[in-house]
């Protein structure tokens, strides 16, 4: 009951989104709750089973877990647009987070190793928005505290990536906003090579970097 409620409230304050039940925080409520209400139903199934013959519980246990296997793996994943999510056990199986994870992590921990502020910009792949998002709110989303500009580039952008499966950069000018939040110093990596001439006509005070890294685009 208390869990039917919870959600309820959440999905009533999302209830003007086109798709409440995909918003972010019904969907978290729902992966975080789904631990106790597992626990319970495995519990109440075990007192069932336990009432069969040996052979019956043993073939009934067999059947759901490849029931629940097929379901996390097979079933039918909800659609955004044009992005398909992927169900659990599939995105574990093909070491997927959104696209590439593995890759978009290790670059994640690079960025956030370096000193500076350092992320990417039209790289041509949506593993961008989340390598953005967590590059930069591991730096604190810069000195504007978490709010104004970097924050949402950073939000705006990952919640773009999670709801159609895309990302579009900003303008140029709009990156020159992202990095004078920054402090006006940073270093952006992108597969434009035109990228630095147009940021020194849009922003030329700013000390902006620009690394064209082919590995963006693989």
């Amino acid at each position: 009951v208390a869990v039917a409620v919870g959600l309820a409230v959440l999905l009533s304050l999302n209830s003007q989104a086109d798709l409440p039940w995909l918003a972010y925080y019904p969907a978290k409520y729902t992966w975080l709750v789904s631990v106790v209400v597992v626990a319970v139903a495995v519990s109440l199934l075990v007192r069932v089973l336990d009432r069969l013959p040996p052979a019956r519980a043993t073939a009934a246990s067999a059947a759901l877990l490849i029931l629940a296997l097929g379901a996390a793996t097979l079933g039918p994943a909800p659609l955004r647009e044009n992005f398909r999510i992927e169900q659990p056990l599939a995105r574990i199986l093909t070491d997927s987070v959104l696209t590439t994870g593995e890759r978009a992590v290790d670059t994640i921990i690079e960025y956030d190793s370096r000193p500076d502020i350092v992320f990417q910009w039209a790289t041509g792949t949506p593993d961008e928005a989340f390598i953005n998002f967590w590059a930069l709110e591991f730096k604190g989303a810069g000195p504007d505290g978490g709010h104004g500009d970097v924050r949402i580039f950073t939000v705006y952008a990952y919640r773009e990536l999670r709801d159609t499966g895309s990302y579009r950069p900003r303008d140029v000018e709009g990156l020159c906003d992202v990095v004078e939040s920054l402090g006006g110093v940073a270093e952006v990596h992108t597969r434009e090579s035109s990228l630095a001439d147009q940021l020194t006509l849009a922003c030329p005070d700013l000390d902006i970097t620009v690394v064209v890294d082919p590995r963006t685009s693989e």
